[in-house]
């Protein structure tokens, strides 16, 4: 037992020290969509979809009509093998009730944050959110 969790450990922490060494990248973005209709309760539905996506919510601007959904790396990704992310997409819907602005920051190692990954999921989102307010 002794040997075994003598392993884990310094595999864990050789792991660790190779995503830590790995450079962190950042990737910011800007993009806007046309929903099919008006919406008037922008706020609840795209925090209900950001949640079922696995988002957290971050923040919420009513008066903005803005809400910032974010994912963190979880503590065993980081704490294992120092593999680290957070994303931030700040949807903010326009006052025509229609047009979605969306901001994307991403922070990242180990290849966690790369513009096809970060595209993907802001293509994820739209998708969800024009089914949502269709």
């Amino acid at each position: 037992m002794r040997i075994l969790l003598s392993a884990l450990l310094i595999f864990s922490l050789s792991a660790c020290a190779v995503g830590m060494l790995t450079p962190n990248r950042e990737f910011r973005t800007t993009d806007t969509f046309t929903l099919s209709k008006r919406t008037t309760n922008f706020i609840e539905g795209a925090s209900s979809v950001g949640e079922a996506l696995g988002y957290d919510i971050a923040s919420v601007d009513r008066n903005g009509n803005a809400v910032t959904l974010t994912n963190n790396s979880s503590a065993i990704g980081v704490s294992l093998i120092g593999k680290m992310q957070q994303m931030n997409f700040t949807l903010t819907l326009r006052p025509d009730d229609r047009t979605v602005d969306v901001q994307v920051s991403a922070f990242g190692n180990m290849s966690s944050v790369t513009q096809e990954k970060i595209e993907a999921r802001v293509s994820e989102l739209q998708t969800a959110l024009r089914k949502q307010f269709s």
